[in-house]
């Protein structure tokens, strides 16, 4: 299962069902908090997290830590790193920041999608070479 944590749901409809049209279960969060609670109950069976930056701090974040919302995806992945280390991790955003860019694209088991340059095919060949398909994974 992939969890997928975007505050655009809408927006991202399209790639949700390009996830489950190619065998994946995702389970999306549109909060940051609701997002960390799932993960907790749920680790076992999530294979990898997709991620935005932008998105707002909530409860478990300061604006100070996030920028106001601008940086809530980083503090999130140093968080996961911190409880799940071999967790993939897949920021697939807007923002072109080439600075975090770089340092995501080094980090063992993560990547720094831009979301208009990654659609369709695309963004399914990125998922599947971090978070492989599992046998049985089903649809959901």
């Amino acid at each position: 299962m992939i969890l997928m944590i975007d505050d655009e749901g809408d927006r991202i409809d399209n790639d949700i069902e390009w996830l489950r049209s190619s065998g994946y279960q995702v389970h999306l969060e549109q909060d940051v908090d609701q997002a960390l609670k799932f993960l907790e109950s749920h680790s076992p069976v999530i294979d990898g997290v997709i991620c935005d930056i932008m998105i707002p701090h909530g409860r478990t974040f300061s604006g100070q830590q996030t920028r106001d919302g601008l940086r809530t995806g980083v503090s999130l992945f140093e968080l996961v790193r911190a409880k799940w280390p071999d967790l993939p991790f897949i920021f697939f955003t807007n923002s072109i920041n080439q600075p975090l860019r770089r340092r995501f694209q080094e980090e063992r088991a993560c990547a720094y999608l831009l979301k208009r340059e990654h659609i369709g095919e695309q963004f399914i060949e990125e998922v599947r070479r971090l978070i492989p398909l599992k046998s049985g994974g089903g649809k959901n």
